[in-house]
């Protein structure tokens, strides 16, 4: 299908519009929309947040009467589903629009696309401008919706020489404030931030949203302790947030306040069985999660494949051999050609530290 110059600027355009809301749209995807006529923009929206209208409404609604005869725009296909909002397609043919240009199919979409429904309707449908794109701005979306499990990051503060922490278990702070400021950003987005036992013995975090940048709820916390070692005085344990605290079937928790969730799970030497974790909490609504530690949970999770991404800063220091290592020393592949592929997405500066952003390939 054929697009013009003015179509392909204005649906980048709208995918960065669409991008402003990342991490305030769970379970919901990003999706901006303009209403335009030849090369004029009547007006543009963007969904932002989950229970809101959603951008094709937004968009239309500022239009009004303007929208009558004009093309709409979208970054994702238009729903036909009814959930916390109606379908967008029944606001579509109301609104008179003749045309619908979107950028790539919805996944949640197979059984119910609206291609047929709005060709039945006498709209003429143009698909698949910037596609690749838009489902990169979704990429979480996608996974929730096709494997029905949360996107897993996991973020790494590291000495140049690859440690985390001293042999005493010391680790605050390896890296610097800028590079903080980024993981708390990064909290913010995912909504949910995921420990074991040993890094809150061992540092008592709070796992909260700071430096100014919490824009609605603290992230749910996920603690990974099979034997219920831990003390409920805890500062992850406070009522600010979810808590969601993954034991073993044997492990005999304290009764604990209505804010802490206890999961148990069965674990093998201690060792979370990942998949029936992951649908779990997906069930309760968590579309992303941060995983920030330790070195065993680190290396349980790439173990399992179940890491989508990377996030690790690097500081410009040395910590030595005895210091404990990003990965427990007694896991590695056992061949070079079983090494686990990455695909580099970015590297950059964060005040003094080297920041390096990654994709787990297939």
């Amino acid at each position: 299908m054929s697009f013009s110059v003015f179509e392909t600027a204005l649906m980048t355009r709208l995918l960065r519009l669409a991008a402003r809301h990342k991490g305030k749209t769970f379970p919901n995807p990003l999706v901006a929309a303009a209403v335009y006529k030849g090369e004029t923009v009547i007006s543009t929206g963007a969904h932002r947040r989950s229970g809101g209208p959603h951008a094709e409404v937004m968009a239309l609604k500022k239009a009004g009467m303007a929208a009558k005869g004009a093309t709409l725009m979208i970054t994702l296909e238009p729903c036909t589903l009814m959930g916390k909002t109606p379908p967008c397609i029944n606001a579509i043919r109301e609104a008179g629009i003749t045309e619908v240009v979107f950028a790539c199919l919805d996944p949640n979409l197979k059984q119910n696309p609206a291609t047929p429904i709005l060709e039945s309707w006498g709209i003429r449908v143009r698909k698949g401008l910037k596609a690749a794109e838009s489902r990169s701005l979704n990429y979480i979306f996608f996974k929730n919706i096709t494997q029905k499990q949360p996107w897993i990051i996991l973020k790494v503060g590291a000495s140049l020489d690859g440690k985390i922490a001293l042999s005493n278990g010391e680790s605050k702070y390896i890296t610097h404030e800028p590079s903080r400021k980024v993981v708390h950003r990064l909290r913010q987005d995912c909504g949910a931030v995921l420990v074991g036992a040993g890094t809150v013995a061992a540092d008592d975090p709070e796992l909260t949203v700071r430096f100014g940048l919490l824009n609605g709820p603290e992230p749910a916390r996920i603690i990974l302790d099979p034997t219920a070692r831990l003390s409920l005085d805890a500062k992850v344990f406070r009522p600010n947030a979810r808590v969601f605290w993954v034991l073993d079937l044997e492990a005999n928790p304290p009764e604990t306040p209505g804010h802490i969730r206890v999961l148990r799970l069965p674990h093998t030497g201690r060792q979370v069985q990942w998949e029936p974790l992951l649908k779990t909490l997906y069930r309760q609504g968590i579309c992303a999660i941060l995983v920030e530690g330790g070195q065993r949970v680190f290396t349980s999770a790439l173990r399992a494949g179940i890491v989508d991404q990377l996030e690790i800063s690097f500081a410009p220091t040395l910590l030595g051999g005895a210091a404990m290592s990003i990965f427990s020393p007694e896991w590695e592949v056992a061949a070079l050609k079983d090494k686990i592929q990455l695909d580099l997405q970015s590297q950059k500066m964060i005040g003094p530290d080297l920041w390096i952003s990654a994709r787990l390939l297939p």
